[in-house]
């Protein structure tokens, strides 16, 4: 792992995400950080005048972005001082939509993880970025980590997995572990959310699905929980919370725990979350 993209907004909880993201750099051999930001302004906007009655016109536009730029510069030199030597911070400032401008980061960069600031549950709109991260944690082709606001870093050692457990293709999907392989190897609980209590008969995991654990966590230091909320992201939440884990990993796929979220809410999700980070898979 050598490169972090790290989008901001200058708001507190984009702030708290670069400066967790300082201290896992300085922890996992990062060589690269690049802070991204973007000022777009639609045509429609250049054209329409705000409900303030402000048209954004040239000097406007210019003016916005002088600004972001000295934001930018600003936030660079407190990195800085937080990194390792030898790590470098990287400015970017585009003027296209929030997502495009992400997506082209990711192809011009190719960074391993991007760090992302969620907004808390006392202002849902704090951060602009938080307020898109549905969009951006579906759409990124590389894994996210969205960082609570107030988290601050701590090396894990203890991480969640949860997976479901009714079919091989869902528990398969653990395959997409090999992402962070370079990672240190936190002991994982994985976890299935089991209302009905199967696990409570005999038999259960089905044998293929111990064999499926075994494949892609042999490298790990793993053991299996249950819990029996028929609320799935309440269940985790709460789970990762009274057992004090460091990190939620959520798997890909149709039926992972951001298929959960995107259908629950993921801002609202993410917020009820106010201790643990959330590291998103691809």
């Amino acid at each position: 792992m050598k490169t972090l993209l790290i989008p901001v907004d200058f708001s507190a909880p984009s702030n708290n995400a670069v400066d967790y993201a300082a201290g896992f750099a300085n922890l996992r051999g990062i060589e690269r950080i690049i802070l991204l930001t973007n000022c777009y302004v639609s045509a429609f906007e250049q054209i329409i005048p705000s409900p303030d009655f402000v048209q954004a016109g040239e000097k406007e536009v210019q003016f916005q972005k002088s600004k972001l730029n000295h934001q930018l510069k600003a936030s660079k030199t407190h990195l800085l001082q937080k990194l390792n030597p030898g790590i470098t911070v990287d400015v970017v400032l585009t003027c296209e939509p929030l997502l495009r401008s992400i997506l082209d980061g990711i192809e011009r960069a190719k960074p391993d993880i991007i760090i992302i600031g969620s907004n808390g549950r006392n202002d849902v709109n704090e951060s602009y970025i938080g307020v898109h991260i549905i969009e951006l944690a579906k759409t990124s082709p590389v894994p996210v980590l969205i960082v609570p606001p107030e988290t601050h870093y701590q090396p894990v050692t203890h991480a969640l997995v949860p997976c479901d457990f009714r079919s091989l293709k869902r528990v398969g999907q653990l395959e997409h572990l090999k992402k962070i392989k370079n990672w240190p190897h936190p002991q994982l609980a994985v976890l299935n959310i089991d209302p009905a209590q199967k696990h409570l008969k005999d038999g259960y995991p089905p044998e293929g699905v111990e064999g499926v654990l075994k494949e892609y966590l042999h490298d790990y230091d793993y053991h299996i929980v249950y819990d029996a909320d028929r609320n799935t992201l309440h269940g985790i939440i709460k789970f990762a919370d009274e057992n004090h884990l460091q990190l939620i990993i959520a798997l890909p796929g149709q039926h992972s725990f951001l298929y959960t979220l995107t259908h629950q809410s993921i801002s609202h999700g993410l917020a009820m979350n106010a201790n643990q980070p959330v590291l998103i898979l691809k």
